[in-house]
C-alpha cells in the first residue's frame, strides 16, 4: 500500500514540473533568411588571424540592419584575441559551424554588467569553443548585449 502511494506522489510530482509555455526561439530558422557571413566581412579560417573585427563588422553592417537574420562562422578554425560586443541585434541566430579559438592573452576586458545584458529572442545553433579552459566564452569572448525578441 506504501509502495503504490509512494508511486503515486512520485508521478504527480513530475506533472507539476511540467513547462506550460513555449520554450526556445520564438522564431523558426527557417525565417532567418539572411546570412551574414563573416568571410564577407573579412574573417579568415586560418587559425592566426584575428576574427574579433569580422564579427563585429557582420553584426553591425548585416545583423542590426537586417531582423531575423543569421550571423555565421563557416567550417574552419578561427583564432579570436579580444573579447567582440554583439549589442542591441533583434530577432536573430548565432550560427557557429566552425571552430573558434580563443587567445592565450588576449584582451577579454568587458564590463560584467554588460554579459549576456538583455539576452532574449537569441538562438545559438551549434557551438564548438577552445579557449583558455576557464569557461568564460560567452562572458568574455563574445557578448551580447541587449538580443532583442
Amino acid at each position: 500500500m506504501k509502495s503504490a502511494l509512494f508511486a503515486a506522489v512520485l508521478s504527480l510530482s513530475g506533472v507539476a514540473a511540467q513547462l506550460t509555455g513555449p520554450v526556445g526561439p520564438t522564431t523558426d530558422l527557417s525565417k532567418k533568411t539572411i546570412e551574414c557571413n563573416i568571410l564577407n566581412y573579412g574573417g579568415v579560417s586560418d587559425n592566426s588571424t584575428d576574427v574579433a573585427d569580422a564579427i563585429e563588422n557582420a553584426f553591425k553592417s548585416c545583423v542590426l540592419v537586417h531582423a531575423g537574420s543569421r550571423l555565421v562562422v563557416p567550417e574552419g578554425n578561427y583564432l579570436i584575441k579580444r573579447t567582440a560586443i554583439l549589442s542591441n541585434g533583434t530577432n536573430w541566430a548565432f550560427q557557429l559551424d566552425g571552430l573558434i579559438i580563443l587567445a592565450y592573452g588576449g584582451n577579454w576586458t568587458v564590463d560584467r554588467e554588460l554579459i549576456l545584458q538583455g539576452f532574449a529572442g537569441v538562438e545559438q545553433l551549434n557551438a564548438t569553443i577552445n579557449g583558455e579552459g576557464d569557461g568564460l566564452f560567452l562572458q568574455n569572448g563574445i557578448t551580447i548585449i541587449n538580443g532583442m525578441a
